[in-house]
């Protein structure tokens, strides 16, 4: 155990589930690492709790600064309508490609993100390509005959709240 790891470095471990993988700071000393079969470390994390062990680290340190959060705007029922045309015609595409073509068709609202476009898939169980290549192959389609009764029954609808409310 130890071969190669230093106190004071940062290494990605695997925790187990729940937990994710996650950076960690390696705490024993040095001197020692070779001869333990674990090594002592800090979890690094973005959230902040306010425990009385958290030692808050950022620029000043040497971390890069934050990407500044987008606004998260959830799509419209005509938008996912698009999204799930676009995913019958053409199921090999991914939620990238698919928020291209919309923006490229002029068929969603501009502040629409990739992100919604992966999120509607995956409310329709669409985020694998196997579930949209099935999706595709299937004849009847219980989800556009859904939104399309929603679309009639509620008229057009109003873009989603650019603060994620649906």
């Amino acid at each position: 155990m130890g071969r190669g790891i230093r106190r004071g470095e940062i290494w990605l471990l695997e925790f187990k589930p729940p937990d994710k993988r996650r950076p960690v700071l390696v705490l024993s000393r040095s001197v020692v690492i070779g001869l333990l079969r674990t090594v002592m470390v800090a979890p690094i994390t973005s959230t902040i709790r306010g425990a009385p062990s958290e030692v808050l680290i950022g620029v000043d340190e040497g971390l890069k600064a934050k990407r500044p959060v987008t606004p998260f705007a959830r799509a419209s029922l005509e938008e996912e309508a698009a999204i799930l045309e676009i995913v019958h015609a053409e199921p090999l595409l991914g939620a990238k490609r698919i928020h291209q073509l919309l923006h490229g068709a002029s068929r969603c609202r501009a502040e629409l993100s990739e992100k919604a476009v992966y999120d509607a898939l995956k409310r329709h169980g669409l985020s694998r390509k196997e579930k949209r290549l099935e999706f595709a192959q299937s004849g009847s389609d219980k989800r556009m005959a859904r939104l399309a009764r929603a679309l009639t029954e509620n008229g057009p609808a109003a873009p989603a709240n650019p603060g994620g409310g649906s």
